[in-house]
């Protein structure tokens, strides 16, 4: 009898143990809210190292630095001006990857002494794959892309002076190739945050010059547009479907 009751209870509690692992873990998938087949996402890039880095070794070689006093203070030159760049992706996932599109703007301008500038700017086009953790947290993405590049010279105030040379300007597409990693959060809302970096290689240069009416003089040079950025970024996921187990 006793031998009886014991492997009475054992079945029971063996088929309750299994009851409630399964019942578990279908509330558990029945709570989670589903992931999504498309996302979204608005990026601003914010420049940590861009062509800019160069055109400041270039005029401060060139005598184009230095400080110059005026009505609102002392101005020191090279003066970087920094420019936010924008981007947009829009992808398709997979279990734990993805297929994206993404479309990139990106420019920035140095103003040397006696009014010489140099201004940039990139559009980069990319399709990349990602890779993704399992709850779509983390990623990263690799690719290659299509680059517009533009650089621009001149001396600002050149159309009222007179014997001022006018500005130019060269243009160029080269390919490159694009790194990003990025966190995201929260995991599986509509609407998300992200932070990330970003790296573009351009396999090309534009050269340019620089001509000074004042002294006669030009400045010869190529200009590399590798840079690297860190991104922030707000999006929304589309199409839900259940995550295979």
């Amino acid at each position: 009898m006793a031998r009886f009751c014991v492997l009475f209870y054992h079945n029971l509690l063996v088929f309750w143990a299994g009851f409630l692992t399964i019942s578990g873990s279908a509330f558990a998938q029945t709570l989670s809210p589903p992931l999504a087949r498309w996302a979204i996402t608005v990026q601003l890039a914010v420049p940590i190292y861009t062509p800019s880095s160069s055109i400041r070794s270039l005029m401060e070689a060139n005598g184009l630095g230095g400080a110059s006093s005026g009505f609102f203070g002392t101005k020191s030159y090279p003066a970087t001006q920094a420019i936010p760049g924008i981007g947009l992706r829009v992808e398709y996932f997979q279990t734990h990857s993805s297929m994206a599109v993404n479309l990139n703007l990106l420019e920035g301008s140095v103003e040397g002494s006696s009014g010489a500038y140099i201004r940039w700017r990139t559009i980069s086009f990319a399709p990349l794959y990602s890779y993704y953790s399992r709850q779509r947290t983390r990623r990263i993405s690799i690719g290659p892309s299509v680059q517009w590049l533009l650089n621009e010279t001149g001396v600002d105030f050149a159309s009222i002076i007179p014997g001022s040379s006018r500005p130019t300007r060269q243009t160029s597409i080269v390919p490159g190739l694009v790194i990003d990693a990025a966190v995201r959060f929260p995991a599986r809302r509509k609407f998300f945050m992200e932070l990330g970096g970003r790296y573009d290689a351009a396999f090309g240069r534009l050269h340019n010059e620089l001509k000074q009416s004042g002294n006669n003089r030009t400045i010869d040079y190529d200009l590399t547009y590798n840079r690297f950025t860190f991104t922030v970024g707000a999006g929304f996921r589309l199409g839900a479907h259940r995550q295979q187990q």
